[in-house]
């Protein structure tokens, strides 16, 4: 089996979840949701930030617990676990190297990135929260969670490799935190949105950031590749 430090991991997740959260197209249709329950008042604003982080968390959480199954039942060899790391590491490198770097408005998903044609082609961008309420937006949450944001996914594959060995019992506290810094960016958004400006400059700085960030989780996916690959401790079969 693999072995790492407790601390290695936790460090991993802390910055494999935010890597991982930070896509403006996801950022653009939650923020559209949110200016669109403004006018219901502060109120209406918090129901239906609730109501989508919520979902998305139990979703996502439910995502990798599926990604967990999958490796444990198919018990990939650990050149195969190296491959797909290593492909989805040059992949991802590669689209952010390509990807327009152009400004981001805050409540426009261009339809020049991947994500956000999925979400018009799946008709997300046109769910009014006032007009199908708290439960459309948990729905809208559960779909974007398997199709949305698991398109950038990658770190939260890793993740799932890494801990590949692991119980359940002690993989799910690990993923509840991997899934809890996956969705702050969201609880930021909402702050924002409200209208504290503090949290919002923060907001905006990580998407300005962000073409960094996904070249430095690239990087990381594809040098846990060859650690895998070649030095990780014990073996897999």
């Amino acid at each position: 089996m693999l072995v790492y430090d407790l601390w290695q991991i936790v460090s991993f997740i802390v910055f494999a979840a935010l890597a991982d959260s930070i896509d403006p197209c996801i950022f653009a249709l939650y923020t559209s949701l949110l200016l669109s329950a403004s006018i219901g008042g502060l109120k209406r604003v918090s129901r239906v930030a609730t109501a989508f982080i919520s979902s998305v968390y139990i979703g996502y959480l439910i995502f990798g617990a599926i990604l967990k199954l999958l490796f444990n039942l198919t018990n990939p060899p650990r050149w195969v676990l190296s491959a797909i790391l290593l492909c989805y590491g040059v992949a991802m490198l590669i689209y952010t190297l390509l990807a327009s770097d152009e400004g981001f408005d805050i409540a426009v998903c261009r339809e020049d990135r991947a994500v956000c044609r999925l979400a018009k082609k799946l008709r997300l961008d046109a769910i009014d929260p006032n007009r199908y309420g708290v439960v459309g937006i948990v729905l809208l949450g559960f779909i974007a969670s398997f199709t949305l944001m698991p398109c950038s996914a990658g770190l939260y594959v890793t993740f799932n490799i890494i801990t590949k060995d692991v119980g359940f019992a002690a993989w799910l506290p690990l993923a509840c935190l991997y899934t809890a810094f996956f969705v702050l960016p969201l609880i930021i958004i909402a702050v924002a949105v409200i209208g504290l400006t503090k949290i919002s400059t923060l907001y905006k700085y990580a998407l300005s950031k962000q073409r960094f960030i996904k070249i430095a989780a690239s990087i990381i996916m594809m040098a846990i590749a060859l650690y895998i690959l070649f030095t990780a401790k014990g073996s897999i079969p």
